[in-house]
């Protein structure tokens, strides 16, 4: 009988050990779970701060586009050949 005991004191401890662990496992996850939320909350803020600076460029480069239709087509311009001149340059030195 003295083998019985220590079995079940054995299988006693260790499923006491299981769920102690279990316990801290989920104590950790929950807070992963906040820090993860919090995280996201904080970029969520950031997103909405950038996308009103964004609105507000973009409603006033369509209001300089309206004042000055001839330069911004030569300012587009000028930019794309310099982005196409660059890109052709990157792109003839790796062949």
């Amino acid at each position: 009988m003295s083998e019985e005991n220590i079995n079940e004191n054995g299988a006693g401890a260790t499923g006491e050990k299981l769920k102690q662990g279990y316990e801290q496992l989920k104590g950790q996850a929950q807070k992963a779970k906040a820090r993860a939320h919090e995280s996201y909350e904080q970029a969520r803020a950031r997103a909405a701060v950038y996308g009103e600076g964004a609105q507000e460029f973009v409603d006033a480069a369509g209001q300089y586009v309206k004042e000055n239709p001839e330069r911004s087509t030569l300012i587009a311009g000028v930019t794309g050949l310099g982005f196409g001149l660059l890109l052709g340059l990157l792109i003839g030195r790796k062949n």
